[in-house]
């Protein structure tokens, strides 16, 4: 009876043994994926913050808009910090 119990209990963890490996199988990719992300959003970061940075330091333009520009794209950290959070976050929408 004991032994019946086992073997069911055993059926019933086969299938999170399946999910367990699959997750350790697919963390490498995980972690690539994750690396390339990085490496498109900090060039495209670079980008913006190489193109507008002649718009902010054009003083022709309005201060309130270079501001503006200037707090979303105005430091490579910055542009990192908003192209993170349109890529995945969605939380603002940059001017």
């Amino acid at each position: 009876l004991r032994l019946l119990k086992l073997v069911r209990n055993i059926r019933l963890f086969d299938s999170l043994y399946l999910m367990t490996t699959a997750i350790q199988g697919s963390i490498i990719m995980l972690l690539w994926s994750v690396a390339v992300l990085g490496l498109v959003q900090m060039m495209l970061a670079f980008i913006l913050q190489h193109s507008t940075e002649s718009y902010i330091l054009n003083e022709q333009n309005l201060e309130e808009k270079r501001m503006e520009v200037f707090k979303y794209y105005g430091t490579f950290v910055r542009s990192i910090l908003t192209m993170f959070e349109i890529t995945l976050g969605n939380w603002m929408v940059p001017a």
